[in-house]
């Protein structure tokens, strides 16, 4: 079913969420996982230490999924995020996407968007989202 699985991580921790999801499905389905970061500044002159940056920390996450015994690639690649993972799914070919949410309020994402909504509105793949325990109390709230 799944063969391949896109990992987008942005380098906060409510991102690494997704990642027990995603080893544990790749565990299950014998899936490899490719693991990409975006970095999504500007070229400055500042860039070769973010992409630096960017490659260690997509090494760091990369090492979750190794050691838990999935076989594993990483991409690092610059621009809009929406976008690139997007296009990082149709590089890789991949079947599925597993990513995080983010714990935004409400006039903040209408302002700002969502990369994850972006992500889903315009993929043809599954697309696994995973949200953070505050989300699920705050929406449990608005339920009672």
């Amino acid at each position: 079913m799944f063969r391949r699985i896109l990992v987008p991580v942005d380098g906060t921790a409510g991102s690494e969420k997704a990642v027990p999801y995603a080893l544990g499905l790749a565990r299950a389905l014998d899936a490899e996982v490719v693991v990409c970061h975006v970095v999504t500044t500007p070229l400055t002159p500042n860039a070769p230490g973010e992409e630096r940056d960017g490659a260690r920390y997509v090494t760091k996450i990369a090492e979750r999924f190794r050691t838990g015994g999935v076989a594993t690639k990483t991409q690092l690649r610059r621009g809009d995020a929406p976008q690139e993972i997007k296009e990082a799914a149709l590089d890789w070919n991949v079947d599925a996407i597993v990513m995080a949410t983010r714990s935004r309020q409400h006039l903040e994402r209408l302002m700002l968007g969502s990369v994850a909504d972006a992500v889903v509105r315009d993929s043809r793949l599954p697309v696994l989202l995973v949200c953070s325990r505050q989300q699920l109390r705050r929406g449990a709230r608005r339920a009672a």
